[in-house]
């Protein structure tokens, strides 16, 4: 059986580190093993692309106008679809109105 070979610290270093490094171990180089990081648990998502009563849509609108409606809404600090929200839930009641 074939001995393994003297690997320089910096070798070794760089093997402990490497996704290979499970691998050269395998075959008889030594690694040393890397201690397992920490999984952090993120917070529940709470916004409107995780809420089932929200759909995502997508439409076509003029440059010149969406420019000018994201200004005001940039200066009234209102988000585009709450814009949205509002003016298709005012057509549909003036529709079911008649």
């Amino acid at each position: 059986m074939r001995q393994p070979a003297k690997l320089d610290s910096r070798i070794l270093a760089y093997m402990a580190k490497n996704k290979f490094a499970d691998l050269l171990g395998e075959v008889g180089f030594p690694t040393e093993a890397a201690p397992e990081p920490e999984v952090a648990v993120a917070p529940p998502k709470v916004g409107k692309r995780s809420d089932p009563a929200y759909r995502q849509i997508s439409t076509y609108v003029r440059s010149d106008l969406y420019r000018s409606v994201k200004r005001e809404l940039l200066m009234d600090e209102r988000d585009f679809s709450d814009l949205m929200d509002e003016l298709l839930a005012g057509w549909v009641s003036t529709r079911q109105a008649k």
